[in-house]
């Protein structure tokens, strides 16, 4: 029985989207939903598909619940798809094995149940070593309970549809270069740092004709972190600088305009986003304050000491100013996600580690 705290399209329930197809050939599988979300429509066409309300022990329908309860007293094997999902496990007696497959670090992890009470043994599944480090040395977890099995690029349906806009600047038909990041809004993802970096560059470049646009890509539109950014960016006075476009289903149209990929998370465990980036050929600069790192090293793109917006700065204006710079990176990050990223490769790994614990 698998569990994901949500339907998002985030990278977690991507994962695990990728992973039912697969084990779906071999096991008979059941999801349970925290929440529903644009992935749940895939979810249920992938395998059966419980959504368990909140407060689903005490509400007045008490069908859920049960149907939980009958699912698990099947199960051979839980599989838990991020730490947050472990909140669908509380009251409950747990008699098999539990694989905990952890996307999250500590900002993640604060005031969340990692350790599970089950009958058979658990054992996690980290996406990055950053993540396994701090699994064993944050929550005293047993180095050889946990595997690192890296997240991978979902893979790519077709050709992306036409009509997506161009990011040149209105009226003039005049590309510029373009600085950007797709993510969520949501706090420890750096949406502000983003502005800060945005702030810092045109600072540093001052009255240079070849200023670059900045453009994030993600987030509720009009919601109330969509707002509070906006609102940042306006106070700011750069708004003719920096864009915000709502979540896509499709990110590449986005990506390929890019000329340098920015991550400014504050902590990201390994985001899958770069990896798209990556396939596109695309040079990153990172923060060192997650998995990424592990990715980028010293030839895919640069990494910067953590939110050390001055050096970001500098980073992303000398790769603005050096295309044969930015074309080395890309190619290395190109040929690191093709060799050694694939989603097939992930899924294999992680149909393992299921077979290997039931």
């Amino acid at each position: 029985m698998f569990l994901s705290h949500t339907a998002s399209r985030t990278g977690a329930p991507l994962i695990l989207l990728h992973l039912l197809r697969a084990a779906r050939t071999r096991f008979d599988c059941r999801l349970v939903l925290g929440e529903d979300g644009p992935l749940g429509s895939s979810f249920r066409a992938a395998v059966p598909t419980l959504v368990l309300p909140a407060h689903h022990d005490d509400g007045p329908d008490a069908r859920p619940r049960k149907t939980l309860l009958a699912w698990l007293d099947r199960a051979s094997l839980v599989y838990a798809n991020s730490a947050f999902s472990h909140d669908l496990l509380k009251g409950v007696s747990l008699k098999c094995p539990l694989l905990s497959h952890v996307h999250e670090l500590e900002m993640g992890l604060a005031n969340r149940t990692v350790r599970v009470p089950c009958a058979g043994e658990q054992r996690f599944i980290a996406v990055s070593e950053a993540v396994r480090s701090n699994l064993i040395h944050q929550h005293a977890i047993s180095p050889q309970a946990v595997t690192v099995s890296y997240g991978f690029a979902p893979p790519a349906s077709g050709e992306p549809g036409p009509g997506v806009e161009s990011l040149a600047l209105a009226g003039t038909g005049r590309r510029p270069h373009i600085v950007g990041s797709i993510g969520t809004l949501w706090p420890y993802k750096g949406p502000d740092l983003f502005v800060a970096l945005c702030q810092q560059v045109l600072a540093d470049l001052g009255a240079d004709p070849a200023t670059p646009r900045f453009v994030w890509v993600g987030g509720a539109h009009e919601g109330p972190e969509w707002q509070k950014l906006s609102a940042l960016i306006r106070d700011a006075g750069i708004s003719g600088s920096i864009r915000l476009i709502p979540e896509v289903a499709d990110v590449r149209p986005f990506l390929r305009q890019f000329d340098v990929f920015v991550s400014t998370a504050r902590e990201d465990p390994f985001p899958l986003v770069v990896l798209e980036a990556a396939r596109e050929g695309k040079p990153i600069v990172t923060f060192d304050s997650g998995g990424a790192v592990e990715f980028v090293g010293s030839t895919a793109g640069v990494v910067v000491h953590r939110y050390d917006i001055p050096q970001m700065s500098r980073q992303v204006t000398a790769l603005l100013r050096d295309p044969g710079r930015r074309a080395r990176y890309g190619a290395v990050a190109m040929a690191r996600v093709r060799s050694r990223f694939g989603a097939e490769a992930g899924v294999a790994r992680l149909v393992q580690l299921i077979d290997d614990l039931m």
